[in-house]
């Protein structure tokens, strides 16, 4: 998107066309204020025109709102372009439609979300995860109260030496050696 100092489009891509669904002819002479979702504060716009009109380039996410109503996010670039006695003559706005990665980053939110839920409900059942190096990644309230362990003090440090007897592991150990012999 190019726009001319004032914010009217000047020109738009068909890249622009295909994401918003909006055709050059529609939006040229408009504001981009017309894929405004309502989902930013007044202040974010602030920002972002204050960041321009003062000669920097603004970085930062938008949803926006197609012509068809519905939503979708986009990364931005915008930049002020000057002329040869070094004002403003116009913006452009370099944008990547990134709805896909953002639903994604939502969903997997929602589910982080629940997975510490039911981990912190099974207060009767002791849970503890580890990575592959044998780090303790989760400990929940189960285990806290049948180990006595806070999961502050365990999530982080490897186990099993820290929940089980030296003796226990050494035991342990020598029954695997002989298993695997």
């Amino acid at each position: 998107v190019i726009t001319d100092i004032g914010g009217t489009i000047e020109y738009v891509n068909p890249a622009f066309e295909k994401v918003t669904g909006y055709t050059a002819a529609e939006v040229v002479g408009q504001n981009p204020r017309v894929l405004k979702s309502g989902r930013q504060p007044k202040e974010f716009y602030e920002d972002l025109w204050g960041t321009v009109t003062a000669g920097r380039t603004w970085r930062g996410l938008f949803q926006n709102r197609r012509k068809d109503g519905g939503l979708y996010w986009e990364s931005a670039t915008i930049s002020p372009v000057c002329g040869p006695d070094g004002q403003i003559r116009r913006f452009i706005a370099v944008k990547e439609n990134i709805t896909d990665r953002i639903e994604a980053q939502q969903a997997l939110e929602r589910e982080h979300e629940k997975l510490q839920q039911v981990l912190k409900a099974a207060s009767e059942v002791s849970i503890i995860a580890t990575d592959a190096s044998g780090m303790i990644t989760i400990f929940n309230e189960g285990a806290q109260n049948m180990l006595g362990y806070t999961a502050e003090e365990m999530v982080g440090k490897r186990t099993p030496g820290t929940i089980h007897l030296e003796s226990e592991v050494k035991a342990r150990a020598a029954e695997l050696s002989e298993e695997l012999g």
